[in-house]
């Protein structure tokens, strides 16, 4: 698709989730947050803003000046508005983004669309997205303060951004795409109007581009706000841990980042003119850059019409807390340097907790559908090395989705290619939960960088990769290819259930 022509009008309503990456791109992981880096923001500021890409208008009347040396609470909009469109645009998408250079965590909640809120100045009872059409961003600072506050601790937004579907596009291209675990078969054929985008995604880690991850980030089909927000911010994740991200901002490719930012990126006028903001901005990036991002759930609940949501005080009053204080999980004892005794102790108390003669509560025995599951696979991988190993437990309810997993080659980061297959379980029919099952021959993949600790579990050491005290990822090596087991996206399996589905990785014939 030429970058230039018009987004189609119905494509362009969720295309705006393109702030998400684009900002991670651009700010989060900004030039190897160096002294170069520094110098290239110092050098944005200087550069003269490209036509329609002033600061947003009036904003700085809601947004708080805050403690410039302290944390700081981001707010990404994306709206729905559409090329040639006449009407006002509606926010479709809203993150809350905080920066605490004393903090366990990157924080990140997404406010959602369809809450019933009081708009300030509109009434009560009407969604979220409407602050957007009926007074900009100043008006969606105010409701979402006024929505997050309380007498004695008011929510304060010290800065805003705004990016628009093609800034999307263009940053993943411009990193050199990246490396998404897709959770699931995504694919819609049936676009046009009335209808949803068309989509066409395969289940599994991957290399995805531009256009490939727009369709994922805006897929609205079948889900529900909730999920979709929590795909939004997983998406975020993923992205700034990419290798390519580092490697493409530095101190020559800077004058690209400037105009890449100055093109799609539209902020409050402090963080586009401040040089002394843009400073301690990138200053307080750099402190937080190695820190995990903990998306924080939303509370809410269905309303009574069980189409839109509501959420009570103590609610909203969790998410707060939540957003202010990230939690991540401590390492326990059995960590990577621990010795033989505590990991022997560890695995007779896992035996303890785990019922005798079955799974543990809330796993099922799968043995049988997930050994055909990996024969159907082996005829595909036999040639290729790369052994398959099926769990024997899984989800209770759960079922293999399709039928039959994903067989597929993935090229690595010098263009190799890696044999590698996903199987799919899936929970639940009206809203299911997905969970992965890779393997792939390629032993080092991106993904596997930095585990939160590493447990041994009879003769394998299990890498685990939490998100706040969830785990994520529960993973293990071979000398030639890597094995893991990937939670939903509302990360609904508890985290000894993903130890033991990981744990019970058998090898076809082994």
């Amino acid at each position: 698709m030429n970058p230039d022509t018009p987004p189609p009008k119905l494509a362009a309503s969720y295309l705006k989730r393109a702030l998400l990456a684009a900002v991670l791109v651009v700010t989060l992981s900004a030039g190897g947050v160096s002294a170069a880096g520094i110098v290239a923001f110092e050098e944005l500021v200087q550069t003269p803003s490209m036509p329609g890409r002033l600061p947003i208008k009036g904003i700085e009347q809601e947004i708080d000046a805050g403690d410039i040396d302290g944390p700081r609470t981001l707010l990404l909009l994306g709206t729905d508005a559409r090329y040639g469109d006449t009407e006002k645009p509606r926010a479709d998408t809203m993150v809350l983004v905080r920066l605490d250079p004393d903090g366990e965590a990157i924080a990140m909640t997404s406010v959602p669309r369809d809450l019933l809120v009081t708009i300030p100045g509109v009434g009560s009872g009407v969604k979220m997205n409407s602050a957007y059409h009926e007074g900009g961003p100043r008006l969606t600072v105010k409701t979402i303060k006024t929505l997050l506050s309380t007498p004695q601790e008011p929510f304060e937004i010290n800065h805003v951004a705004e990016v628009d579907f093609r800034g999307f596009r263009e940053a993943i291209d411009f990193i050199g795409c990246v490396y998404i675990d897709i959770d699931r078969d995504y694919f819609n054929d049936r676009g046009g109007p009335g209808g949803y985008a068309t989509i066409d995604i395969d289940p599994g880690y991957q290399k995805i581009c531009g256009r490939k991850a727009l369709d994922y980030v805006r897929y609205r089909h079948g889900d529900n706000d909730l999920v979709r927000n929590v795909r939004q911010q997983d998406f975020l994740r993923q992205v700034k841990d990419q290798t390519a991200v580092q490697e493409v901002l530095t101190w020559d490719r800077r004058r690209d980042v400037i105009k890449l930012v100055d093109t799609y990126l539209k902020t409050d006028r402090a963080l586009r003119h401040d040089r002394r903001t843009l400073t301690n901005v990138l200053r307080l990036m750099f402190y937080t850059k190695d820190k995990p991002v903990v998306s924080i759930p939303f509370r809410s609940h269905a309303s009574a019409d069980n189409i839109n949501i509501v959420a009570n005080r103590g609610e909203l009053r969790a998410t707060v807390q939540a957003f202010m204080s990230p939690e991540v999980a401590g390492k326990s004892s059995i960590g990577k340097q621990a010795t033989e005794p505590d990991q022997r102790a560890g695995d007779r108390a896992e035996r303890k907790r785990k019922p005798a003669g079955g799974p543990l509560p809330g796993l099922q025995d799968m043995r049988v559908v997930g050994e055909n599951q990996a024969v159907l696979a082996a005829r595909q991988t036999r040639k290729s090395g790369l052994a398959v190993y099926f769990p024997k437990v899984g989800p209770v309810g759960s079922q293999y989705d399709h039928g039959v997993p994903r067989m597929y080659w993935i090229r690595d980061e010098t263009g190799q290619k890696r044999r590698s297959y996903r199987m799919v379980l899936r929970k639940g029919e009206l809203l299911p939960e997905y969970y992965g099952i890779q393997g792939t021959r390629w032993a080092h993949p991106p993904i596997l960088d930095n585990p939160t600790e590493t447990v041994r579990r009879g003769n394998r050491n299990l890498e685990l990769f939490y998100e706040g005290k969830k785990l994520r990822i529960v993973a293990w090596r071979t000398p030639e290819a890597a094995y893991w087991v990937s939670n939903s996206l509302t990360k609904s399996l508890g985290n000894r259930q993903m130890i033991a589905m990981a744990e019970s990785l058998k090898r076809l014939g082994g």
